[in-house]
């Protein structure tokens, strides 16, 4: 077989072709690695590890504002609610345009207040 053919030359390319491929494949990546690569390497962990545990305390530091805020709304819910009990009632009282009408009222009054017990 000529070796200087471009057959040869050609089957020779994809063998160390093929070499190359298998060790990129199949050595252990370790092995490969110089110190400052795996430096770099671990350095990058910690960095996704630090980015993990800060995004980990966001959320729960969100979360702990979301029941604050919950917590918030029903206290004033609350408020509205005892507000609302504790105001005057916005209907007009009736006004006794006449003295029967102030003495039926007195007498209803009367009448109320011996029937509650006072």
């Amino acid at each position: 077989m000529n070796l200087e053919s471009n057959a040869a030359k050609t089957i020779a390319a994809l063998a160390v072709l093929n070499i190359g491929l298998f060790f990129s494949h199949h050595v252990p990546v370790k092995a490969i690695y110089t110190p400052t690569v795996q430096a770099s390497v671990v350095s990058q962990r910690a960095e996704m590890c630090k980015v993990r545990t800060e995004a980990r305390l966001a959320a729960m530091e969100a979360r702990l504002q979301a029941r604050a805020a919950a917590r918030e709304m029903v206290r004033a819910r609350r408020q509205v609610k005892q507000a609302t009990v504790m105001a005057p009632n916005a209907t007009p009282t009736k006004c006794n345009m006449s003295v029967t009408d102030y003495v039926r009222g007195i007498v209803s009054s009367g009448m109320r207040t011996l029937a509650s017990g006072i």
